[in-house]
């Protein structure tokens, strides 16, 4: 592993170099000072040179020109907080690799040096093979010089040209390998100059000279490679690699040739050239921008059509954050460090670029370039359109999910396998289900308390005839609470050219709408019976009057009449039978014992009392429904919740007198309550139907004995409080939290509508704001209890 030299004064840098390069593989040397570095490079093959500029004693800088001097193998690299410029010029002058700044980024840190040490590699590879080929050429031909046929052997067996030319460049050697490539026999090549083989041999000649200002050195001058083009004898172009050393024959220079043919090699760099060209023209084609840059440096390696036109120029050569972010350091959000600790894999991300008012989705990776450097290649695809497309289908799903929320009916929608795709807010809340636990179920799958059939064959109906059906008062069981009545619609969803893609159920709770319009009915049901009433009423009063009126005429009049008998009777007690008028006393007496005179005048005067009692009851019957049925003012008046109930007990005893007796204990300091008179009246006459219709369940039917109802008032802690006890059935406890849902009865059909206590309810708690509840014991009987506020709604 190769020998790494950390040359630092601080030892917190020299243990973070340490650490990170070793966690790498590397063997790390510390130094504190040049002093000491140097007696490293004295005794260590040191591979790389990390070199601080500011050092006790001698600086960085004059490190790295001993360095360069002893130890031409070693890479040397600057890594420092200085930067000034003229430290800079003179490290780079000093023949760095690279100059890095404190604070440095480990990963680029890590990449430089991998880079560098490769570098080396091929360099130490390159000149060794030169050198090696060069000194053993060199010291066969010192040694060999005197035999020509020796040094013939020797440079025969080689693979490349090899040529020695005299200070002239007169050719003076020419191998086997030299007469293949080039064409020329021995004889020819050595009446020529090497120059003749040259297209074009200034740059040969400048070459030369650089090694003749060397002379003088004790070991032969090597090292200097050109890339020229060379002519065969038949006038052929052809590339020539050309390796040039500097070597003393008999005391004179001489210049040793060892060439390679190349031209394999350059066609294969023109394949990659147009590759590269093919590739370059493909990215150039992409709309997208794509670029590569140094991840390192930062500096720009490339840029596509796309990009160059975005910019308005090309930024080849520029750095990446001021070309594209107009910035003067590196992006906080640069993705270098994830890139190059992601081991080639592509990098994901998305990013909003405020200098092109553009976004893009863009991945990034390292990939190698040319020069062996490993490179940032990012291509960012331009989504705006698809940003602001996203954008406005999320503010159309806002507005949406805002109006299915706003929208106070259930919407579930379904598609073409009954598969739940859609539950609204309202849905949830209703059916107690949540949108996740409902979507992508079926409605068969979910427990929801409600007429599944009716419903499940309404979409069997949709699907099969391809339109809507409309389903009325679906009934939703709702534990806890009351039942809610569902009017719903199964609409079809169909695409543009007709197909059932599904189907969607809107479902709206009509349970308010429907007391409203049973409680309108019961209303104009009840001002038709209080106009008949009041129609009736006037019918029977006058008769009713002048029976009366005539009735107390007749028994004052009787009374009169009996006075009258009486004193006729005491007369004729009083006259002699032996009377002139014996005959008419008789014929009175026997009329007087035939009509039986005593029992009339008993027994009429009771006939008529009963017929003026009898009056009065039709008096009070008529009057009690015309103020039951009286239709009263749309506003609370106040109200003389006694008066009411004695004139509900009154109409209602056709009801209960076969079943059970009735008993009032009115609160004779009751104060006027404000109601709705003729839906209070409605709440009394319901709640007395009902205990009497218990007591006949309980009793077994009319004329099997009576029960008992008992009807209370109290004024309570601001509230008129009515109690209505009988001695019924009771309330099972099992469906004590239903009686007041709407069409709930227990009564046989043609007896009961299951609406009684449901628009009780709706009267007392949602009118008047009071509150109705009930106590009971099953098989004893019920107690109901209305609270209404004394003053106003609660």
């Amino acid at each position: 592993m190769p020998k790494i030299l950390i040359i630092d004064d601080e030892i917190e840098i020299r243990s973070i170099l340490s650490s990170l390069l070793s966690k790498k593989g590397y063997s790390c040397i510390e130094a504190h000072s040049a002093e000491e570095a140097k007696d490293v490079l004295g005794r260590d093959d040191v591979a790389l040179a990390l070199v601080d500029v500011d050092l006790p004693g001698e600086s960085g800088i004059t490190f790295l020109e001993y360095a360069r001097s002893t130890s031409p193998d070693t890479i040397l690299m600057m890594v420092t907080g200085m930067e000034e410029d003229d430290t800079i010029s003179a490290a780079i002058n000093a023949g760095i690799y690279a100059y890095v700044l404190k604070p440095f980024n480990k990963n680029q840190l890590l990449l430089l040096v991998k880079n560098a040490l490769r570098q080396r590699e091929i360099e130490i590879e390159n000149r060794h093979y030169r050198e090696g080929l060069e000194e053993m050429l060199a010291s066969r031909i010192e040694s060999l010089k005197q035999s020509e046929a020796k040094l013939e052997a020797i440079t025969a067996s080689a693979y490349d040209p090899i040529i020695l030319a005299d200070d002239e460049g007169k050719i003076q050697f020419w191998n086997q390998a030299a007469q293949k490539v080039f064409g020329y026999s021995k004889e020819e090549a050595t009446a020529m100059r090497l120059q003749n083989l040259i297209v074009d041999s200034q740059e040969l000649e400048a070459c030369k000279k650089d090694l003749m200002g060397c002379y003088g050195e004790v070991r032969p001058l090597s090292g200097k490679t050109l890339e020229l083009r060379a002519i065969r004898k038949g006038g052929q172009e052809f590339p020539l690699e050309l390796s040039l050393s500097l070597l003393e024959l008999e005391g004179e220079p001489h210049t040793l040739v060892i060439s390679r043919d190349i031209s394999e090699r350059k066609t294969a760099q023109i394949q990659k050239e147009l590759e590269h060209r093919r590739f370059v023209c493909i990215f150039d084609s992409i709309t997208d921008p794509i670029y590569v840059s140094d991840p390192v440096t930062y500096k720009i390696l490339y840029v596509n059509k796309a990009l160059e036109k975005a910019l308005g120029r090309n930024p080849v050569g520029s750095l990446c954050y001021k070309e594209f972010q107009g910035l003067d350091h590196p992006c906080e959000f640069c993705t270098n460090d994830q890139i190059l600790s992601n081991n080639g894999r592509p990098y994901y991300w998305t990013y909003y670029n405020p200098k092109m008012d553009k976004h893009f989705k863009i991945v990034d990776r390292i990939i190698p370039w040319p020069d062996g450097r490993d490179v940032r290649f990012e291509f960012a695809v331009d989504v705006s359109d698809l940003k602001k497309a996203e954008e406005d289908l999320k503010k159309a799903h806002q507005k949406a999910t805002l109006l299915l929320k706003g929208i106070s009916s259930i919407l579930i929608a379904m598609d073409e396998e009954d598969k739940i795709i859609e539950w609204n807010e309202y849905a949830e809340r209703m059916l107690s289900i949540p949108a996740q636990q409902a979507i992508g179920n079926r409605l068969d799958e979910l427990d929801i308390p409600w007429e599944a059939d009716k419903i499940l064959e309404g979409i069997r109906e949709c699907k099969s005839n391809n339109h809507d059906v409309r389903i009325d008062n679906v009934v939703l069981r709702s534990p806890g609470t009351k039942d809610r009545i569902l009017g719903m619609t199964i609409d079809a969803i169909v695409d543009e050219e007709g197909g059932f893609r599904g189907t969607m159920i809107r479902a709206a709770d009509i349970t308010e709408k429907i007391l409203l319009e049973r409680q309108l009915a019961q209303a104009q049901k009840l001002e038709a019976i209080g106009q008949l009433a009041a129609g009736i009423a006037h019918e029977i009063n006058t008769p009713i009057q002048y029976i009366g009126d005539n009735l107390n005429f007749l028994s004052e009049a009787f009374q009169d009449l009996t006075a009258l008998i009486n004193e006729y009777g005491n007369m004729l007690n009083q006259l002699p039978k032996d009377s002139p008028y014996s005959a008419l006393i008789e014929r009175l007496t026997s009329l007087r014992d035939e009509i039986e005179l005593p029992y009339l005048e008993q027994e009429i005067p009771k006939a008529l009392d009963q017929s003026l009692d009898g009056v009065a009851r039709i008096t009070k019957i008529v009057r009690a429904m015309k103020e039951f049925s009286h239709p009263g003012s749309s506003e609370k008046t106040p109200m003389d919740i006694n008066h009411a109930i004695k004139s509900t007990v009154t109409i209602t005893k056709n009801e209960w007198k076969y079943v059970a007796d009735v008993e009032t204990d009115l609160d004779p300091d009751l104060p006027m309550v404000p109601c709705l008179a003729g839906d209070i009246n409605q709440v009394f006459l319901n709640l007395l139907v009902n205990s009497a219709h218990a007591i006949e369940a309980a009793m077994g039917g009319k004329n099997n004995g009576k029960g008992k109802i008992r009807v209370a008032t109290r004024k309570r802690n601001g509230w008129a409080e009515i109690t209505i006890t009988d001695t019924g059935t009771g309330i099972p406890e099992s469906i004590r939290d239903r009686i007041f849902d709407p069409f709930f009865t227990t009564k046989e059909v043609g007896k009961g509508t299951g609406q009684g206590l449901s628009i009780a309810y709706n009267i007392v708690v949602e009118k008047h704001g009071g509150i109705i509840d009930f106590e009971t014991t099953e098989g004893e009987g019920t107690t109901f209890i209305v609270r209404l506020p004394l003053k106003g709604k609660g």
